[in-house]
C-alpha cells in the first residue's frame, strides 16, 4: 500500500520515492510509488497535480486496496527507478483552504442550528456542503458566514491526530467513521474534531475568507455553495470591478446601485410599454410598406425581409398583416426569430414550409396553416431562405 506523505504534512510539496509499478492503461500511463505526497480524488476533494521527474501528473486516483495511481502524460520509469515528485503549490493550497473552510462552515451550521453536513463538494470553481435540512433562511446563512469568518480570524491551530477506535470514540467527533484501525482526525482548536483524510491548513487564519455564494435543493436537502482563500479574493475583485464600472457610468455611489437600477428598470418598462403601443398602432402602415417590397416566385408573391421591432411578440402579427396585403407568403426575421405567414386562399401551408427550414437549416419551430415560428435563424442566410421557399413553390 502507498505510504501517504500528506497524511502527516499537508504543506509537503516535494518528495523522493521509488516506483513499484508502471503500466500503460486506457487512461494513460499509471505509476504506483512506495510513498507519495500526491492527494488522490476522494472525500469530495479533487486530486493534486504536479510532476514526477518533470513528467506532468494529470490525475491521481486510489484503489479499494489503498494503492495510489498517478496518471502521467508520458512514461516516468520502470519498477525500482527513483523519482522526485513536485506538487503544484497553488492547487494544493487552494484545496487546503477549501477543505478547512468546509470543516469550519460545517461546524458553524451545527453550532448555530444543529444542521449536519451529509456530503461535500470541493470543486475548482466553488465548494459546497449539503445540509440535512430542507431549507435555510437568509438570516441563517448570514449568521453561519459571520461565525465561520470569526473562527478564521481567531487563528485556531489545526492539528493532525492518529487515534485507534477506542481513543477516537472518546473524542467529540462529528461522525464516527465506519472503518476500523487507526483513524486520522483533523482537530481545529477545541472546537472541531473530524475523521478526515484530506489536506488542511496549519491554522484557520490561512483560509483567508469564507463567502457564501448561493444555495440549491439537492436530494431533498439544501446545498450551500461557498468560496474561500484565493477564489473568494478573485470573486471580490471581479465583483468590485463590475460594481465600480456601473457606479461610474451611472454617476452614483455603489451603495445606491440597487435603488438606481430599480428606478431605471421601472422607467424602461414604461418607455417600452409606450413604444409597443405606438408600434402596434403603426402595424397596418408598416405591413403595407413591407408588402410593397414583395417580389414573386413563379405566380406567388414572396417577401423575405428583416425587421427591427421593439416587441418581438408583434412579429407574427406583422407577418400575417403583410401576407394579407400581398396575398402570398411572407417571412419576417427579427434578431434570431422568424415569423412565416401565408395569406388565406394562397394555397400554401405555413407549417409545412417551416418544416423545410427546420430540416434544411437545423432550426427549431413549426406552426399551422397560416402562421409558423422559427428560432435560431441567421440574418446572413436571407438569400438561402428565399431559395428554400422558391424550391418548394417550383415543386408544388
Amino acid at each position: 500500500m502507498t505510504e501517504r506523505l500528506y497524511y502527516k504534512d499537508s504543506c509537503l510539496l516535494q518528495f523522493e520515492s521509488v516506483i513499484t509499478e508502471s503500466v500503460q492503461t486506457e487512461s494513460g500511463y499509471a505509476v504506483v510509488l512506495e510513498r507519495s505526497a500526491f492527494y488522490p480524488t476522494s472525500g469530495g476533494q479533487f486530486h493534486d497535480t504536479g510532476r514526477l521527474n518533470e513528467i506532468e501528473v494529470l490525475d491521481v486516483t486510489e484503489t479499494e486496496e489503498g494503492q495510489v495511481h498517478h496518471f502521467t502524460s508520458a512514461p516516468v520509469g520502470q519498477a525500482g527507478d527513483k523519482v522526485v515528485g513536485r506538487i503544484d503549490s497553488q492547487r494544493r493550497y487552494d484545496n487546503c483552504r477549501k477543505h478547512t473552510a468546509q470543516h469550519i462552515l460545517s461546524h458553524a451550521f451545527v453550532e448555530l442550528f444543529e444542521m449536519e453536513t451529509v456530503s461535500v463538494h470541493l470543486g475548482d470553481q466553488y465548494a459546497s456542503i449539503e445540509l440535512n435540512n430542507k431549507s435555510v433562511t437568509e438570516e441563517q446563512l448570514m449568521q453561519a458566514e459571520a461565525l465561520a469568518n470569526q473562527l478564521v480570524s481567531e487563528a485556531w491551530p489545526i492539528r493532525i491526530r492518529f487515534e485507534n477506535e477506542e481513543e477516537a470514540a472518546k473524542l467529540p467527533l462529528r461522525k464516527m467513521p465506519a472503518r476500523s484501525g487507526v483513524i486520522r482526525i483533523i482537530q481545529i482548536g477545541e472546537l472541531e474534531y473530524s475523521a478526515c483524510g484530506g489536506t488542511h491548513c496549519r491554522n484557520t487564519s490561512e483560509v483567508g475568507t469564507i463567502k457564501l455564494v448561493g444555495t440549491e435543493k439537492i436530494r431533498g436537502n439544501i446545498s450551500v455553495r461557498f468560496l474561500s482563500g484565493r477564489l473568494a479574493r478573485d470573486d471580490y475583485f471581479s465583483r468590485f470591478e463590475v460594481t465600480n464600472r456601473l457606479a461610474t457610468n451611472l454617476t452614483c455611489h455603489y451603495s445606491d446601485l440597487e435603488e438606481r437600477f430599480a428606478r431605471t428598470f421601472e422607467e424602461n418598462k414604461e418607455i417600452r410599454k409606450e413604444l409597443n403601443r405606438l408600434q402596434a398602432e403603426r402595424m397596418p402602415r408598416l405591413a403595407e410598406e413591407l408588402a410593397s417590397k414583395a417580389g414573386t416566385a413563379g405566380r406567388t408573391s414572396l417577401l423575405v425581409e428583416s425587421v427591427d421591432l421593439a416587441n418581438p411578440k408583434l412579429l407574427g402579427q406583422l407577418a400575417a398583416l403583410a401576407a394579407e396585403n400581398t396575398g402570398g407568403i411572407v417571412i419576417l426575421i427579427s434578431d434570431k426569430r422568424a415569423a412565416l405567414a401565408t395569406a388565406p386562399g394562397s394555397g400554401h401551408h405555413a407549417g409545412k414550409l417551416a418544416g423545410e427550414f427546420v430540416k434544411e437549416f437545423s432550426l427549431k419551430g413549426g406552426g399551422g396553416e397560416y402562421q409558423a415560428q422559427l428560432v435560431g435563424v441567421d440574418l446572413q442566410e436571407l438569400a438561402a431562405y428565399r431559395k428554400i421557399v422558391e424550391k418548394q413553390l417550383d415543386q408544388s
